[in-house]
């Protein structure tokens, strides 16, 4: 009977851990995303002070690269 008992609560014991360190995993896949995102969810600035006049614009691969340097500088 007592070593019933024993065997139940540790089966108990281990349940519980493993829905513990399933929770757990989600949780930080979680913050994982919402950190990514917070770094994705800033614009660039790619143009300059008064330099954009209407219509369509392209960027090259340099001015995108340029604009993130500028903003790691900030």
């Amino acid at each position: 009977r007592e070593a019933n008992q024993v065997t139940q609560a540790l089966h108990s014991y281990q349940v519980q851990n493993q829905l513990l360190l399933h929770e757990n995993k989600g949780l930080r896949e979680s913050l994982s995303t919402k950190k990514k995102r917070k770094n994705h969810g800033r614009k660039l600035d790619l143009q300059k002070e008064g330099e954009y006049y209407g219509g369509a614009e392209w960027w090259s691969l340099r001015s995108f690269k340029r604009a993130s340097e500028r903003q790691a500088q900030k």
